[in-house]
């Protein structure tokens, strides 16, 4: 629809197995080659793609990359220990992320996820904690419509009982 979208994104650790030193060599420092659908390591070495692969906890199929120089390496033992070297799986949404980081160090753009707190995100809080809605108990898309019309009227009621208790 071509509209700019800024969406709060997970973190991922800056290193591999909690080791600092292994933070040299986490994914995110490979360089991808887009020429030869390749990665560059951050010591030199090139991972070439080797296929896809079904995750089983994921429901799209990342690509595969491995290492080809991984015997005569002298960081191998830095970098992964694999008997098979180096490998690198990615996502097929590894792009659109990447933008996004791009989009949040933009200093007017840190500010805009923190005002959600103060615009929707308490509302929905308030539904699941405090009113206990957490599924849907109707079935079809009218049914489930009109049921969370009813919540969004009692929330909308109890935010103007207050006002109506010091009228009367």
């Amino acid at each position: 629809m071509g509209a700019e979208v800024l969406v709060n994104i997970k973190h991922t650790p800056t290193f591999v197995r909690g080791n600092v030193s292994d933070e040299e060599y986490h994914q995110s420092k490979f360089i991808y080659n887009e020429e030869n659908d390749t990665y560059t390591c951050p010591k030199g070495g090139t991972l070439t793609y080797r296929g896809d692969r079904n995750s089983r906890k994921k429901r799209y199929t990342e690509r595969l990359y491995t290492c080809i120089d991984y015997r005569g390496c002298p960081f191998r033992h830095k970098c992964t220990k694999d008997k098979m070297g180096r490998r690198i799986s990615v996502s097929p949404y590894g792009g659109a992320i990447k933008r996004q980081q791009e989009k949040q160090k933009i200093p007017e753009n840190k500010v805009l996820p923190g005002r959600r707190k103060t615009i929707v995100e308490p509302v929905f809080g308030y539904i699941k904690h405090i009113l206990g809605f957490r599924r849907w108990t109707v079935r079809g898309l009218d049914n489930v419509c009109g049921q969370w019309s009813l919540m969004c009227t009692c929330v909308n009621l109890c935010k103007m009982y207050p006002a109506w208790a010091k009228m009367a």
